[in-house]
């Protein structure tokens, strides 16, 4: 029976990986794929040391390839989403929303903590300004919110917080 599954087991990860490459590569990163990895490391030195030791090699072999690797960084490599053209009404009402949610009394605010306009963009990532950072709760601050950015954010946001 152990000789059946021993067989048995690479077919089963061969079939997933070929499957479904990028949930596979995910998964085997894990801590739940990296236990698995020593789990069956352990079984297959339990039927010969030898066998154990070659399957600890492919293992040790995957884990270091550089396309698997690659793979995991798949999402990096997608092109940046671009600003979308908006009519220049849009673009004032954007800005007179984000300045009335984040604005008080002319001072840019997160989670009731004042925001320094230097690091404002890295705080609000939506934030594009024209030329130099400046305070987007001021009239004359140039910049634009790339409203792509906002749209994803709020459709992230749990209803039940919307209340």
């Amino acid at each position: 029976m152990k000789y059946e599954i021993a067989v048995l087991i690479p077919i089963v990860f061969l079939f997933f990986f070929l499957s479904n490459r990028h949930r596979f590569i995910e998964t085997s990163h894990s801590i739940l794929g990296k236990l698995i990895s020593v789990s069956i490391i352990m079984y297959y030195t339990q039927i010969d040391v030898y066998v154990g030791i070659a399957v600890c090699l492919l293992v040790i072999l995957y884990f270091q390839t550089e396309t698997v690797e690659n793979m995991l960084n798949y999402s990096e490599s997608t092109p940046p989403i671009q600003e979308e053209k908006h009519s220049e009404k849009d673009a004032s009402h954007v800005k007179n929303e984000f300045r009335k949610e984040y604005c008080v009394e002319n001072t840019l605010k997160y989670k009731n903590m004042d925001v320094k306009s230097a690091i404002s963009e890295h705080i609000f990532p939506s934030l594009q300004f024209k030329d130099e950072p400046c305070n987007p709760c001021s009239k004359t601050c140039a910049f634009s919110i790339i409203e792509s950015k906002l749209q994803t954010e709020n459709e992230m946001i749990p209803e039940s917080s919307n209340l």
